[in-house]
């Protein structure tokens, strides 16, 4: 149970919520004990209502099986229920991949700290500032800056204006190369990725706080996650024959599919394309050229997925708007109510 659930404690009073990372810390100085608690007592600080999920599930259950039968039979469904009924499909896999998650915890786990420690600040968490990414790209161009340039076996040593070349090379194109890339990635993955680091004193985490956690790969959940993306969207396809109220509705519910979709699978390829750039410029064996060519291929990719995430926004917008409109011209057949009772068994 981590995003808020372990408050640390100093001298009787609350110092700090706790994350995983420094809580493991803590616990290998020896400074603080593995709380006593309970699975029982987890899943009650943060269980849901049972009558609300009931209520939720009931509601969720009846709309799919109004909505299936009209699938079936050919009949006109109306293009907002496509949106809804992909949207409670989604929604339903991750409430029930999520079904043990407890949720809504006010009252954290108490974590003593049972000696004083002087560098308790720092102790399991990185120095927190906002240079910090740019701090590491000087040092790395520092360092490959210091380093004789690439040179060939039995070649006769590099002049000073190699040296120079070099200079320029890793000061005009890595470096801005390495910093829009960084940039574009924290934008894309910041949230997903490396955990933001918790505020020294703060009493809750973050709002987009995201522990590390989980042992699946970055990549892969990340991949896994367009996949499903558009899937899902592809649902849409299914009523590119059904009757829009014009012309300009039809090419609006398409584009808003296209862009959705294609922007989901879009994500899986340049995802490929990313860490291929970066498998290129992360190769100390790699020529000068090859380590630029990797850089680029990182940040097209990178700016390439910016886009496709404006694309997808864009899409889903489209798609929402259009399926509005065309409640204004619908045929009898949408109105068509299904005997549902047809599907019980009857015994006679």
């Amino acid at each position: 149970m981590v995003m808020g659930g372990f408050m640390l404690y100093v001298d009787g009073s609350p110092y700090q919520t706790l994350s995983i990372q420094k809580f493991n810390a803590l616990l290998e100085e020896g400074v603080i004990d593995f709380p006593n608690i309970t699975e029982s007592e987890i899943h009650d600080r943060g269980q849901q209502s049972t009558f609300l999920t009931a209520v939720v599930a009931l509601q969720v259950s009846w709309f799919i099986i109004q909505c299936s039968p009209r699938f079936g039979r050919d009949l006109f469904v109306i293009h907002l229920e496509c949106l809804a009924f992909v949207l409670l499909i989604a929604n339903a896999m991750l409430y029930f991949l999520w079904w043990d998650k407890p949720l809504d915890i006010r009252y954290p786990v108490r974590v003593d700290l049972k000696q004083a420690v002087h560098n308790l600040d720092i102790i399991g968490e990185g120095r927190v500032t906002d240079f910090k990414r740019e701090e590491r790209i000087q040092k790395e161009i520092l360092r490959s800056v210091l380093e004789s340039p690439p040179t060939t076996t039995g070649a006769k040593p590099r002049s000073w204006f190699s040296h120079f070349l070099w200079f320029l090379l890793q000061t005009f194109v890595i470096w801005p190369l390495r910093s829009i890339g960084r940039d574009i990635f924290f934008i894309q993955f910041g949230f997903k990725g490396r955990s933001p680091a918790i505020p020294v004193g703060a009493l809750s985490v973050p709002l987009f706080y995201y522990p590390e956690t989980t042992n699946i790969p970055l990549h892969l959940s990340i991949a896994v996650t367009n996949i499903l993306g558009g899937a899902f969207n592809s649902a849409n396809f299914i009523l590119f024959t059904q009757m829009f109220p014009s012309p300009q509705a039809q090419i609006a519910w398409k584009t808003g599919t296209f862009l959705s979709v294609g922007a989901s699978v879009m994500a899986v390829v340049l995802h490929a394309l990313l860490h291929a750039g970066r498998f290129l410029h992360i190769r100390t064996d790699s020529p000068t050229y090859m380590k630029v060519l990797g850089y680029t291929l990182a940040t097209i990719a990178l700016f390439l997925f910016f886009l496709g995430h404006v694309a997808y926004i864009a899409g889903r917008f489209i798609l929402i708007i259009d399926a509005f409109v065309c409640l204004k011209n619908l045929p009898e057949s949408a109105v068509i109510v299904l005997p549902w009772t047809a599907y019980i068994p009857h015994l006679s």
